[in-house]
């Protein structure tokens, strides 16, 4: 082996611990990175469990108020005045169930694919139904709409 041969490999020799001095150096780094990662999605997953938990405890409070708004309300005969309050206050006002009628008359045409005349009727007092009036329903040739009450829980059928 020459000189510059020898000069050479010395060179390269170096050069390939350098390389891996610094592959070495960077695979700490990425392990240290991937330490950091790991500790913040556990503190990430903690503060969302936190963060939920305090939802839920503010909602159970909200709900609280409300409901001793609106029994204070109803005892007073300030229902009015409350629901102002109560919407100003981001929380629901009162509710309830009322029943509405009117009276729609005039014509509609449906164009669908059905088996028959039968089969076409009905799949058209559906469809005229499902976008009328959700829990609606028409029935026979007359199209009498029954309306139904729809609950969170369920639905309940109106006479």
């Amino acid at each position: 082996m020459t000189d510059i041969d020898q000069y050479e490999a010395a060179g390269l020799r170096d050069r390939i611990a350098e390389l891996e001095s610094q592959l070495e150096a960077r695979g700490r780094d990425i392990q240290s990175a991937a330490e950091r990662a790991y500790r913040l999605e556990i503190d990430f997953n903690e503060q969302r469990r936190l963060t939920e938990s305090y939802n839920r405890e503010l909602q159970t409070f909200k709900t609280r108020v409300r409901d001793r708004m609106i029994q204070e309300a109803e005892a007073r005969g300030w229902c009015n005045e409350f629901d102002d309050i109560l919407v100003e206050f981001g929380l629901e006002p009162r509710s309830g169930n009322y029943e509405v009628r009117f009276e729609v008359s005039g014509t509609i045409e449906v164009t669908v694919l059905a088996r028959g005349e039968e089969h076409a009727s009905e799949l058209a007092h559906r469809s005229i139904a499902r976008n009328f009036y959700d829990g609606a329903e028409f029935e026979g040739a007359g199209a009498t709409l029954i309306l139904y009450d729809v609950q969170e829980n369920g639905v309940e059928r109106r006479a």
